[in-house]
């Protein structure tokens, strides 16, 4: 049971959750709707199709850190050597 809980909300979808109880692929299909104005976060909520956004937020991955200009000596580093 508590598998399912980590899957995705769309029906036999048996990916992992990414957000508002979603795979990667299934909120990116909601979004576009919610973008075009075909339907709402709140709609897809209430017919129990996604799940409200977590209030705690969570901190931006390393990707978008970097991009957001944190600096990283791993990655910034020089790469040594011949090419």
């Amino acid at each position: 049971m508590e598998a399912l809980l980590e899957t995705c909300l769309f029906p036999e979808c048996p990916k992992k959750r990414d957000s508002r109880g979603l795979c990667h692929a299934h909120y990116g299909v909601a979004r576009v709707l919610v973008k075009r104005g075909t339907c709402s976060w709140e709609s897809l909520e209430a017919a129990g199709k996604s799940l409200p956004i977590s209030k705690g937020g969570s901190r931006p991955g390393k990707s978008q850190r970097w991009f957001m200009g944190e600096a990283f000596p791993e990655i910034d580093a020089p790469i040594d050597g011949p090419f």
